[in-house]
């Protein structure tokens, strides 16, 4: 069985999000040199949750 993303979009069906909004996103150095990033997520339903 594929794990791509389409492939699991597809599984879901309508249960997918309308839509992903992404804001609040801060990034930043880690003293490793790696980055470090936060978010905050907010899907849309076509049912309104």
């Amino acid at each position: 069985m594929s794990t791509t993303p389409d492939s699991a979009a597809l599984r879901l069906g309508p249960g997918n999000p309308v839509a992903h909004h992404v804001t609040n996103v801060v990034i930043s150095s880690e003293p490793d040199g790696t980055a470090d990033e936060k978010r905050l997520g907010l899907p849309a339903m076509s049912n309104r949750s």
